[in-house]
């Protein structure tokens, strides 16, 4: 009686540890296994657009995301006055962290360095720029994470291998400004 005690002893602590070990194992399964886009989803619906419209009358702009509704993450924008919604990119790889320039003629965003590639893999994505129109796309940088437009200046930052580096993206010029020796404040 007592190894059978022993057993479900054993069997409750497994559970548990699979339970508990569940993030970890989403981080190994979605390296190699995207997830499936959510069930029954089009690209516009017509209470979609009607909240949206509701939503540009309290709000006027545009709203840039990403999101895998149309069976890859692809970045969408929406015209608030509208509520019209397009998809700005439909690459095989993943495309993400879209930000609008501050003065607003061009787009920068993430796209996989693989076609699946999740979030929180950092060295796995590179640095793209594409007319607010969604058209010209370009490389700009390899290996950046978290990019920002940097205001006042037509310059992106962004995280690479625990540096802050700045690119220019017209040329492509990098610039490190903080390389990861030491805090970036003092």
């Amino acid at each position: 009686m007592k190894w059978l005690a022993t057993a479900a002893l054993g069997l409750v602590m497994s559970g548990m540890a699979a339970w508990l070990a569940r993030p970890q194992l989403e981080r190994v399964t979605t390296h190699w296994f995207p997830p499936a886009p959510p069930a029954g989803t089009t690209l516009t619906t017509p209470e979609e657009r009607q909240a949206l419209r509701q939503f540009g009358t309290q709000v006027r702009g545009r709203l840039l995301w990403a999101s895998n509704r149309g069976g890859n993450h692809d970045l969408y924008e929406a015209d608030l006055s509208t509520g019209a919604i397009r998809a700005l990119t439909s690459d095989a790889h993943v495309e993400f962290f879209g930000r609008y320039a501050p003065d607003g003629p061009a787009i920068l965003y993430l796209r996989s360095r693989r076609p699946w590639v999740s979030f929180r893999e950092i060295d796995g994505w590179d640095l793209y720029v594409m007319r607010a129109d969604g058209t010209g796309a370009r490389r700009v940088a390899e290996r950046a994470y978290h990019p920002a437009w940097i205001p006042g200046r037509q310059a992106i930052s962004f995280l690479r291998d625990n540096r802050l580096v700045v690119v220019d993206p017209a040329t492509g010029r990098e610039e490190t400004w903080h390389d990861g020796s030491a805090e970036p404040t003092r």
